[in-house]
């Protein structure tokens, strides 16, 4: 069974959504809280070669509507 490393995790302001966790054809995809602004892909694949694709996601900096 092919695994990608590292495994994604939610990181605070957010939430990581993934198909079948961090196991090959995996989808992951962040969704970050209101006021939170995400940097890096929105989704993520785990592929043939153990790697993802796209760079690091994250929510963060908190974001001031006025």
């Amino acid at each position: 069974m092919i695994r990608c490393e590292p495994k994604l995790y939610s990181s605070s302001g957010g939430i990581m959504q993934c198909t079948l966790g961090n196991i090959f054809g995996s989808t992951c995809k962040i969704v970050c809280d209101k006021g939170y602004r995400m940097s890096g892909d929105k989704t993520r694949a785990c592929q043939i070669n153990g790697k993802w694709t796209g760079k690091g996601s994250s929510c963060g900096g908190i974001v001031i509507f006025l």
